[in-house]
């Protein structure tokens, strides 16, 4: 990955740390598997299966079952 980054332009690899700053941020602040972030999913993808939702997280199975659990 390191190699693709550098061989990107500057406004690119502008682009990509910001990327990754707002992915830590909401990481900071929400967590991977927060209710906020699978509401805003769910709300985007609409019907899904909680597979999907699971990949689109990057979080366990098990971690997936238990918020929607409580989003129940």
């Amino acid at each position: 990955m390191l190699d693709k980054y550098d061989q990107l332009g500057m406004d690119e690899k502008l682009a990509w740390n910001f990327r990754d700053i707002g992915h830590t941020m909401r990481e900071m602040s929400e967590g991977k598997g927060s209710q906020k972030r699978i509401l805003m999913i769910l709300f985007a993808s609409g019907s899904i299966t909680q597979s999907e939702l699971t990949q689109k997280l990057g979080i366990k199975p098990g971690s997936a079952s238990e918020v929607v659990g409580k989003l129940e």
